[in-house]
């Protein structure tokens, strides 16, 4: 017969989560007792039993913090109890699986971890639905995706076998995926720790001393690649043989991007980045809901007036309608003067260069002049500011706006502004081909204070050929190895060795040990003194002064096949005919060529039939070239090169390209995909576009200014002198339309 004293829990111990709700449990079995916290204690000084000692075990203070939930139970406290409330071996039982349940689970974690069902669907990133009246919670009903049981099973599997796992979720900004993502871990591990990283540093802290049953959750995956320390494909195995499951979002395009190769004189920008998303299972999240999606959609809509609305906006699909994506669209086409449109752009244009943090009021302020013609610069800066951030910052339909307030690192204190995501997304497709203006690439390198936006920008810069704004992004930089070298490396380039030399000194006095210093010092060194012997050596030849501005731009590569080639080399001289063809540099080549080396003859016909160069192709032929011969018999078969280059580049600039992630097509240039980008900046290069490419480097798609730089080499058009300071110095140095005017 139960005892007097057994207790009816109703499955509360069974689904106790923590010792909060543990606590709860123990609270109804002791206030069924009828005794005091002192009459327990003064029971347990005599009590006897399985793990229980004499004396005084279950002190009052102690009791009364483990049944109201603020201490976690020790297992001799719990033995004590149950055996002075006297509770039936069922009981007994219920209570023991309980506390080893929650104990397994609620440990001590992570240094400044929560509970994931402590975190609010906000801060995790989740999008505020729009505000149509009346509304119970921030958010929505589910409406239930087609790849929700994969991503749940995904992420269930791995906790059940008690191993790690990385998943990614690929969408566009307000697809949905952060609510994906959110309700997968809350529906299968609600009760894991829960990490959110504010940068790299923190997850290698992590992986330097995991705790099992965590969830690293990094949404916009983005911000924390490039970064350092690197992100890598070791540090995830490492947390995943931890036990940690590692979950993220990610843009298509910057997904797309790092398993594009950049390949420029042998390096691969985005090796790593592709190494370690090679390790991740990636679910495509598409912005369009399927039929059944929608119709349930419509189901839920009867009952929730928000999901209602956004099922009659036609101007956009329900996920970004229901994120009020189209009135953020409105915000910024619509901005009522050139001061809130001019805030806004320069914001969403600091997010299209790499910048993640806030921003700062007087960095817009700033940033915001090259926005403006001069004519309304007149007004004083102060003036245009807070007008502009009044408006940028009112909330739409209740609950999103364009620029979104952060708090800063103090209570009270404003840490700056973000565009909100999906307005950064329009307007980085609407302007992909415009370069951000000088005012922004200023205000940003001389304010920003995280060092991973930095060196972002100091990337874009580089990709865009203004290096004189990555020159002084790496300055603030300069104190760490990587960033030393590749100031170095551009000093280099631009005939400034001695500052290089300087530069890396000062890094070697402050880490001797840096050995990638030490080599490009002594490169740098070597390569200055090859300088000086070319100038000596070629004076009278008439491309002396090409030499040796491509001895500093290249390192020396061109001019050690040139020489190996002139000693016989056959291997340097095929490896010479590649690197003569990627550059552009046709009348070298067909001095190579007409030397007599067969593979120059090849590399120079393959590249007179991409660029539709027939007349000369035809006059190699009568002189009896015969790789010549040999690839216009091929054009005779295949019909006009290929349809004729510059049609097949007209088609590229107008057809849809599948994206890799096999979503919805999207035009290289209206829809921001790299991509696609990627391969029409080859299309200009065979099309002879120079006009096409020079956009495609204020883009900063890859490899498009090395093409542009080889195009203009080709054509033969530019002055060598003019293309040796923009390849050195950058599209700020010279003055394309006018190219005997040097800009200083």
């Amino acid at each position: 017969m139960p005892s007097a004293l057994s207790v009816g829990l109703d499955g509360g111990l069974a689904t106790a989560r923590d010792w909060s709700d543990f606590g709860e449990c123990l609270k109804l079995m002791h206030r069924r007792t009828g005794m005091s916290l002192k009459q327990v204690e003064t029971a347990a000084r005599g009590a006897a039993g399985p793990g229980v000692r004499q004396g005084r075990e279950l002190p009052t203070s102690t009791v009364s913090d483990v049944i109201n939930g603020k201490r976690r139970a020790s297992k001799d406290i719990l033995i004590g109890l149950l055996t002075v409330w006297k509770v039936t071996q069922a009981e007994h039982d219920a209570a023991m699986d309980a506390w080893r349940r929650i104990n397994s689970q609620v440990g001590r974690g992570p240094v400044g971890a929560g509970r994931f069902y402590e975190a609010s669907p906000r801060e995790l990133g989740v999008s505020v639905a729009i505000n149509v009246g009346a509304a119970s919670s921030d958010l929505t009903p589910y409406v239930t995706r087609y790849f929700d049981q994969q991503l749940r099973q995904l992420l269930g599997t791995a906790a059940d076998a008690g191993r790690g796992c990385f998943t990614v979720l690929v969408g566009e900004s307000s697809a949905g995926k952060t609510r994906s993502l959110y309700e997968a871990v809350n529906s299968q591990i609600p009760d894991w720790w829960l990490v959110q990283p504010a940068d790299t540093r923190e997850i290698h802290d992590l992986a330097n001393a995991p705790v099992g049953s965590t969830i690293l959750w990094l949404d916009e995956l983005h911000r924390y690649l490039g970064a350092e320390p690197p992100l890598t494909r070791e540090t995830i195995n490492s947390l995943s043989r931890a036990g940690i499951i590692v979950v993220g979002t990610i843009w298509p395009d910057q997904f797309a991007l790092r398993w594009t190769m950049r390949r420029t004189d042998g390096t691969d920008e985005f090796a790593e980045d592709r190494r370690l998303l090679d390790l991740c299972e990636s679910i495509n999240v598409p912005r369009e809901l399927t039929p059944g999606e929608h119709q349930e959609a419509a189901r839920l809509g009867a009952q929730d007036t928000r999901i209602d609305a956004a099922l009659r906006i036609t101007d956009a699909e329900f996920v970004q309608a229901l994120a009020g994506a189209p009135a953020l669209q409105d915000r910024w086409e619509q901005a009522p003067d050139a001061y809130t449109r001019a805030i806004i752009t320069a914001a969403a244009d600091a997010r299209r260069i790499g910048v993640h943090s806030p921003l700062p009021r007087e960095v817009l302020k700033d940033a915001m002049v090259g926005y403006l013609t001069p004519k309304q610069q007149v007004t004083a800066p102060d003036e245009w500011i807070e007008p502009a951030l009044r408006y940028a910052t009112q909330l739409l339909k209740g609950a999103v706006s364009a620029l979104v307030p952060v708090a800063g690192s103090r209570p009270g204190t404003l840490g700056g502004f973000v565009v909100a995501d999906y307005l950064a997304q329009h307007i980085s497709r609407s302007r992909r081909t415009i370069c951000p203006p000088g005012s922004l690439w200023d205000a940003l390198t001389d304010h920003l204070g995280s060092t991973d936006d930095l060196r972002r920008v100091a990337e874009a810069a580089t990709a865009r050929m203004r290096y004189d704004h990555a020159e002084r992004a790496l300055m603030r930089l300069a104190d760490t190895g990587p960033a030393a070298v590749e100031l170095a490396v551009m000093l280099r380039r631009q005939g400034r060795s001695d500052q290089a030399v300087a530069l890396l000194d000062r890094r070697l006095k402050a880490a001797p040990d840096d050995e990638a210093c030490r080599a490009e010092r002594t490169r740098t060194i070597a390569i200055r003194e090859r300088a000086l012997e070319i100038l000596h050596e070629a004076q009278e030849h008439p491309r002396a002064h090409w030499w040796h501005d491509e001895l500093l731009a290249d390192g020396g590569k061109a001019d050690d096949l040139r020489q190996r080639t002139g000693r016989g080399d056959l291997t340097a001289a095929d490896e010479f005919a590649d690197l003569l063809a990627a550059r552009g540099c046709l009348e070298e080549l067909r001095e190579l060529a007409d030397a007599g080396h067969q593979y120059a003859c090849e590399r120079l016909a393959e590249f007179l039939v991409s660029q539709g160069r027939r007349d000369e192709l035809e006059q190699r032929v009568e002189a009896g070239d015969r790789a010549a011969l040999l690839y216009r018999n091929r054009l005779g078969t295949s019909g006009s090169a290929g349809e004729d280059v510059a049609a097949v580049s007209e088609r590229m600039s107008t057809d849809p390209v599948q994206s890799p992630n096999g979503s919805r097509s999207q035009e290289a240039d209206g829809e921001h995909d790299e991509s696609a980008a990627v391969q029409k900046v080859a299309y200009l290069f065979d099309s002879r576009d120079i006009g096409g490419l020079r956009k495609e480097v204020d883009a900063g798609t890859p490899r498009a200014a090395e093409l542009f730089v080889a195009l203009l080499t080709a054509e033969q058009a530019t002055q060598p002198a003019v293309i040796s300071r923009l390849r050195a110095f950058g599209m700020n140095a010279v003055d394309l339309e006018h190219p005997d005017r040097v800009r200083r």
